[in-house]
Parts: C-alpha cells; sequence; structure tokens
C-alpha cells in the first residue's frame, strides 16, 4: 500500500535562521562584553525571525499534525522578542530567565519537529528529539545558575544559539519539498 503523498514546504526559513543563529553564537563567543551590552537587542531581532519562520511554516503546512503548536510558538517568539527590542537595558536585569526561557522554548521546537520528522517516516529523528532535549538542558542550566554571572550566561547562549543554528540548518536539509512514497527512505 502506498503512503499518501506529502510534501514540506518553506524549509527554507529554516537554512536563513540557522545561519543568523550560528553567526550570533560566535559572535557571543568573540566578543563577551560587547555581547553583555547588546544581548537583549540581538536577541530581540533573532527571536522575533524565529517566530517568523515557525509562523510562515505552520502556515504552509497546516495539513500537518501539531501544525497548531508551531504557530503557537511562533507567536510567542514574536511577543518575546517584541519585549527585548525595544527595552535592551530593563531585560539585562531579567537576562538570565529571558534568555533561559527562550532557549527552552527552541528546545521545545526542536522535540515537537523530531516529531513532525517521525510523522514523514525519517530514520534519524531521534537525533533531532536528542537535540532538542540537549537544548532544553542548555536553558535549564542558565534558568537554575543565573548567579554565576553574564559571562556565563554568554557562554551558554552562545553555545545554545550554535546548536540551535546547527539543527535549524538540519531541518531545512530535511524539510526540502518532496513527495514521499513508500520506497523512499531518507538517512540522515
Amino acid at each position: 500500500m502506498a503512503l499518501p503523498k506529502r510534501s514540506l514546504r518553506n524549509g527554507w526559513v529554516f537554512l536563513l535562521t540557522g545561519i543568523l543563529l550560528i553567526l550570533a553564537g560566535c559572535a557571543a563567543f568573540f566578543h563577551p562584553v560587547l555581547t553583555t551590552i547588546t544581548i537583549g537587542l540581538a536577541l530581540g531581532i533573532i527571536i522575533i525571525l524565529q517566530g517568523i519562520s515557525h509562523i510562515v511554516f505552520a502556515l504552509y503546512n497546516r495539513t500537518l499534525p501539531h501544525w497548531s503548536w508551531h504557530l503557537l510558538i511562533g507567536f510567542i517568539d514574536l511577543l518575546i522578542g517584541g519585549i527585548l527590542l525595544p527595552y535592551p537595558d530593563i531585560t539585562l536585569v531579567v537576562l538570565p530567565f529571558l534568555v533561559g526561557f527562550w532557549i527552552l522554548l527552541r528546545g521545545l521546537s526542536v522535540i515537537l519537529y523530531a516529531f513532525t520528522l517521525r510523522h514523514f517516516a525519517f530514520a534519524a529523528w531521534s537525533w533531532f528529539l536528542a537535540g532538542g532535549i540537549f537544548i532544553a538542558l542548555f536553558a535549564l542550566f542558565i534558568i537554575k545558575f543565573p548567579q554565576l554571572g553574564y559571562l556565563t550566561i554568554v557562554t551558554w547562549t552562545a553555545l545554545a544559539l550554535i546548536i540551535t543554528g546547527i539543527t535549524n540548518i538540519l531541518l531545512a536539509l530535511r524539510f526540502r519539498t518532496r513527495s514521499y512514497d513508500e520506497e523512499q527512505t531518507l538517512i540522515l
């Protein structure tokens, strides 16, 4: 029995946000003082772009199970980014919690995408599940230990941004528009 033909569209938005996340993570490593000062503004922009990518993905893939969760995550990203962007000075006071919450949301979204990949019978969906759990652990560390200082926040944020960026690029490669039938298999 042949599987129904399905396709995923607009995976390029994950490629774009993945590249931006990796660049932001590298910048955080190489300029920690500047990163501490501008992290609220930079994350505001990145989070808004991430929210837009989730909304675009959800709207173009409404036939997927859990598409409304992708849409909700996108709107939450827009809300968080909208708070960070105009008030970067205020966000520095609560930075560990905002960063931790946003990275936790990123980890949960990667976990959700892992189950979306499983729905499409991708052999390596469990790697995305592991990546999402790893990202969520980064977030919990940031939330649990904010007193370790902003250098720790910058380091963990940089690592989480790079890992999330790599994950988004891998998702972009997996979400290329194609039709699937029972003879096609995809190996990561």
